[in-house]
């Protein structure tokens, strides 16, 4: 019975890179999360000084 085995260095590669992935993952997820706190608008305003006067 022929059974194959991974290398540990390769297995701690993988773990690495899962990590990486989810930690940047969870980022990604807390920077929209902040961003849908703030209203929309507001952030177009700072982004755009005369945005106001657009709406009316």
């Amino acid at each position: 019975m022929h059974t194959e085995t991974i290398p540990n260095n390769v297995k701690e590669q993988i773990n690495k890179a899962a990590t990486k992935r989810t930690r940047t993952t969870y980022i990604i997820y807390l920077c929209i999360k902040r961003i849908k706190k703030l209203s929309f608008l507001h952030i177009l305003s700072k982004i755009i000084p005369n945005f106001a006067p657009l709406l009316e």
